[in-house]
Protein backbone atom coordinates (compact mmCIF):
# COMPACT_ATOMS: atom_id res chain seq x y z
CA UNK A 1 0.00 0.00 0.00
CA UNK A 2 3.05 2.21 0.91
CA UNK A 3 5.25 2.27 -2.20
CA UNK A 4 3.20 4.27 -4.57
CA UNK A 5 3.15 7.19 -1.92
CA UNK A 6 7.08 6.28 -1.51
CA UNK A 7 8.19 6.75 -5.03
CA UNK A 8 7.89 10.65 -6.12
CA UNK A 9 5.12 11.54 -8.79
CA UNK A 10 7.35 12.22 -11.27
CA UNK A 11 8.62 8.30 -11.25
CA UNK A 12 5.20 7.82 -10.92
CA UNK A 13 4.33 9.69 -13.86
CA UNK A 14 6.90 7.98 -15.70
CA UNK A 15 5.92 4.75 -14.57
CA UNK A 16 1.69 5.16 -16.10
CA UNK A 17 3.75 7.02 -19.21
CA UNK A 18 4.85 3.08 -20.10
CA UNK A 19 1.88 2.00 -18.52
CA UNK A 20 -0.40 3.45 -21.25
CA UNK A 21 2.43 3.28 -24.19
CA UNK A 22 0.24 2.29 -27.92
CA UNK A 23 3.50 0.47 -28.78
CA UNK A 24 4.48 -1.34 -25.57
CA UNK A 25 2.31 -0.97 -22.77
CA UNK A 26 0.74 -2.92 -20.69
CA UNK A 27 -3.14 -2.30 -21.11
CA UNK A 28 -2.32 -2.01 -24.89
CA UNK A 29 -0.70 -5.58 -24.27
CA UNK A 30 -3.56 -7.10 -22.12
CA UNK A 31 -6.05 -6.19 -24.58
CA UNK A 32 -4.14 -7.71 -27.31
CA UNK A 33 -4.00 -10.79 -25.58
CA UNK A 34 -7.50 -11.36 -24.46
CA UNK A 35 -8.37 -10.48 -28.14
CA UNK A 36 -9.71 -7.29 -28.05
CA UNK A 37 -6.88 -6.00 -30.28
CA UNK A 38 -9.15 -3.14 -31.53
CA UNK A 39 -10.00 -1.64 -27.96
CA UNK A 40 -5.73 -0.87 -27.98
CA UNK A 41 -4.89 2.96 -28.55
CA UNK A 42 -2.72 5.66 -27.45
CA UNK A 43 -4.77 6.42 -23.99
CA UNK A 44 -3.04 9.25 -22.80
CA UNK A 45 -3.71 10.97 -26.36
CA UNK A 46 -7.06 10.41 -26.91
CA UNK A 47 -9.52 12.95 -25.61
CA UNK A 48 -12.26 10.12 -24.25
CA UNK A 49 -9.60 8.28 -22.34
CA UNK A 50 -7.19 11.11 -21.57
CA UNK A 51 -8.57 12.38 -18.25
CA UNK A 52 -9.72 8.62 -16.78
CA UNK A 53 -6.19 7.18 -17.61
CA UNK A 54 -4.86 10.34 -16.14
CA UNK A 55 -7.29 9.58 -12.69
CA UNK A 56 -6.37 6.36 -12.33
CA UNK A 57 -3.01 7.39 -11.63
CA UNK A 58 -4.09 8.93 -8.84
CA UNK A 59 -6.35 5.77 -7.11
CA UNK A 60 -3.12 4.64 -6.03
CA UNK A 61 -3.31 7.52 -3.51
CA UNK A 62 -6.00 4.91 -2.07
CA UNK A 63 -3.82 2.64 -0.34
CA UNK A 64 -2.59 5.32 2.02
CA UNK A 65 -6.05 6.22 2.61
CA UNK A 66 -7.10 2.63 3.58
CA UNK A 67 -3.74 2.30 5.60
CA UNK A 68 -5.28 5.32 7.60
CA UNK A 69 -8.80 4.04 7.88
CA UNK A 70 -7.94 0.88 8.69
CA UNK A 71 -5.45 1.84 11.79
CA UNK A 72 -8.09 3.78 13.09
CA UNK A 73 -10.80 1.13 12.65
CA UNK A 74 -8.55 -1.19 14.41
CA UNK A 75 -8.62 0.98 17.36
CA UNK A 76 -12.33 0.90 18.18
CA UNK A 77 -12.47 -1.17 21.38
CA UNK A 78 -14.61 -4.56 20.55
CA UNK A 79 -16.88 -3.73 23.60
CA UNK A 80 -18.35 -1.06 21.55
CA UNK A 81 -19.24 -3.44 18.55
CA UNK A 82 -20.51 -6.16 20.83
CA UNK A 83 -22.92 -3.88 22.80
CA UNK A 84 -24.39 -3.39 19.34
CA UNK A 85 -24.86 -6.92 18.52
CA UNK A 86 -26.44 -7.18 22.44
CA UNK A 87 -28.53 -5.13 21.38
CA UNK A 88 -29.91 -6.84 18.48
CA UNK A 89 -28.16 -4.61 15.43
CA UNK A 90 -27.30 -6.60 12.46
CA UNK A 91 -23.82 -6.15 10.80
CA UNK A 92 -24.76 -3.28 8.45
CA UNK A 93 -26.31 -1.83 11.15
CA UNK A 94 -23.35 -2.03 13.12
CA UNK A 95 -21.56 -0.75 10.47
CA UNK A 96 -23.73 2.19 9.58
CA UNK A 97 -24.86 3.50 12.77
CA UNK A 98 -21.11 2.75 15.14
CA UNK A 99 -18.21 1.88 12.58
CA UNK A 100 -18.93 4.51 10.26
CA UNK A 101 -19.39 7.70 12.86
CA UNK A 102 -16.17 6.61 14.94
CA UNK A 103 -14.50 6.54 11.68
CA UNK A 104 -16.07 10.09 10.40
CA UNK A 105 -12.88 12.28 11.53
CA UNK A 106 -10.35 10.23 10.24
CA UNK A 107 -12.44 9.68 6.96
CA UNK A 108 -13.02 13.41 6.53
CA UNK A 109 -9.00 13.92 7.35
CA UNK A 110 -8.16 11.62 4.43
CA UNK A 111 -10.39 13.35 2.44
CA UNK A 112 -8.56 17.00 3.01
CA UNK A 113 -6.10 15.07 2.12
CA UNK A 114 -6.90 13.54 -1.34
CA UNK A 115 -8.38 17.07 -2.00
CA UNK A 116 -5.14 19.11 -1.56
CA UNK A 117 -3.48 16.19 -3.19
CA UNK A 118 -5.46 16.83 -6.08
CA UNK A 119 -5.27 20.48 -6.26
CA UNK A 120 -1.51 20.50 -6.31
CA UNK A 121 -1.27 17.71 -8.74
CA UNK A 122 1.17 18.86 -11.56
CA UNK A 123 4.32 17.21 -11.72
CA UNK A 124 2.55 13.34 -12.36
CA UNK A 125 0.10 14.99 -14.97
CA UNK A 126 2.75 17.13 -16.40
CA UNK A 127 4.94 14.22 -17.36
CA UNK A 128 1.67 11.89 -18.98
CA UNK A 129 0.11 14.68 -21.02
CA UNK A 130 1.09 18.19 -20.60
CA UNK A 131 -2.55 18.77 -19.96
CA UNK A 132 -3.70 17.79 -23.16
CA UNK A 133 -4.55 16.48 -25.56
CA UNK A 134 -6.15 20.15 -25.81
CA UNK A 135 -6.88 20.48 -22.23
CA UNK A 136 -8.52 17.23 -21.44
CA UNK A 137 -6.40 17.19 -18.37
CA UNK A 138 -5.56 20.84 -17.51
CA UNK A 139 -6.01 21.23 -14.10
CA UNK A 140 -5.03 24.73 -12.20
CA UNK A 141 -1.60 24.24 -11.30
CA UNK A 142 -1.03 23.32 -15.23
CA UNK A 143 -2.71 26.04 -16.25
CA UNK A 144 -0.24 28.60 -13.96
CA UNK A 145 3.00 27.11 -15.12
CA UNK A 146 1.26 27.47 -18.83
CA UNK A 147 0.59 31.08 -18.14
CA UNK A 148 3.20 31.47 -16.51
CA UNK A 149 5.80 29.48 -18.66
CA UNK A 150 4.39 30.51 -21.94
CA UNK A 151 2.66 33.25 -22.24
CA UNK A 152 5.05 35.85 -19.66
CA UNK A 153 1.41 36.94 -17.72
CA UNK A 154 2.60 36.78 -14.48
CA UNK A 155 -0.18 38.71 -12.86
CA UNK A 156 -2.98 35.70 -14.46
CA UNK A 157 -0.67 33.46 -13.47
CA UNK A 158 -0.46 34.83 -9.24
CA UNK A 159 -4.47 34.88 -9.78
CA UNK A 160 -4.51 31.49 -10.83
CA UNK A 161 -2.30 30.54 -7.50
CA UNK A 162 -4.73 32.98 -5.38
CA UNK A 163 -7.99 30.57 -6.79
CA UNK A 164 -5.68 27.09 -6.04
CA UNK A 165 -5.32 28.47 -2.22
CA UNK A 166 -8.89 29.86 -2.58
CA UNK A 167 -10.31 26.44 -3.42
CA UNK A 168 -7.74 24.49 -1.08
CA UNK A 169 -9.38 26.56 1.78
CA UNK A 170 -12.87 25.78 0.52
CA UNK A 171 -12.29 22.24 0.48
CA UNK A 172 -10.97 22.17 3.65
CA UNK A 173 -13.64 24.02 5.00
CA UNK A 174 -16.59 22.17 3.79
CA UNK A 175 -15.19 18.83 4.27
CA UNK A 176 -14.68 19.66 7.96
CA UNK A 177 -18.05 20.95 8.31
CA UNK A 178 -19.56 17.70 6.44
CA UNK A 179 -17.73 15.51 8.58
CA UNK A 180 -17.54 17.59 11.93
CA UNK A 181 -14.16 16.88 11.92
CA UNK A 182 -13.47 19.59 14.75
CA UNK A 183 -16.43 18.40 17.03
CA UNK A 184 -15.44 16.87 20.33
CA UNK A 185 -17.30 12.94 20.36
CA UNK A 186 -19.26 12.66 23.90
Amino acid sequence: YMIPNIISNAAMGMIFLNIFNPQYGVVNSILKAVGLESLTHNWLMDTTTAFPSVTMTWLLFAGYTTTLVLAEALTIDDSVLEAARVDGATSFQTDMFVVLPLLRKIIGTTMVMAATYMLQMFDLIYITTKGGPGSATMNLPLMLYSVYKNENNYGYSNAIGVCIVIAGVVCMTLINKAMRVNEEDY
